[in-house]
């Protein structure tokens, strides 16, 4: 079984205010936190990572209050604001912490059902109708991937990347991440 990677390191500056005191992980859905509505979407004897930044004492308080069984572990990802900073960044950061494959979750992606591993490498994706704030996707015609097309960019794509992947070939992965 592979590992659980759910990165909370970013400021969450879009949601404004919401996050000036808050980690947006810990934002509330239905009385409970976000990551706490993610966690649940994972059998309860899944290995978690958690990437924490921005307010990570706050995330990590929670979880440990929430799920003080569960098989989570933390790292605190040093350049989380400013120049250089980002999800690349965090991620290269987190890199020696994750030996195997992996499914990534931003924190603030949500989805009805369970989330299970499947052995091969897969990006979540849902049809939208304003596409220019996220990153879509092109596919052929058996469903594969042929180009990532980036944020704000003119799009060809409304198949936007929901911030929900499996990266089974982890090492091939580092590899062309790096």
């Amino acid at each position: 079984m592979g590992t659980v990677v759910i990165s909370t390191a970013g400021l969450g500056t879009r949601l404004g205010t919401k996050t000036q005191f808050r980690n947006k992980s810990l934002l509330s859905l239905n009385c409970k936190p976000i990551i706490a509505h993610q966690i649940e979407k994972f059998d309860p004897d899944q290995h978690i990572l958690i990437l924490l930044g921005y307010l990570g004492d706050q995330v990590k308080e929670c979880i440990k209050t929430i799920f003080p069984k569960r098989n989570i572990t933390f790292k605190t990802i040093k350049n989380y604001k400013g120049r250089g900073s980002g999800l690349t960044q965090t991620l290269l950061e987190a890199k020696e912490s994750i030996k195997n494959n992996f499914i990534f979750l931003a924190c603030d992606t949500l989805v009805k059902e369970k989330i299970v591993f499947r052995k091969e490498n897969w990006l979540g994706i849902s049809e939208v109708t304003q596409s220019s704030n996220y990153r879509t996707v092109l596919t052929d015609k058996l469903n594969n991937i042929i180009e990532i097309e980036e944020k704000n960019k003119e799009k060809k794509s409304s198949l936007a990347y929901i911030g929900l992947c499996e990266v089974f070939d982890y090492e091939g992965f580092w590899k062309s991440f790096e």
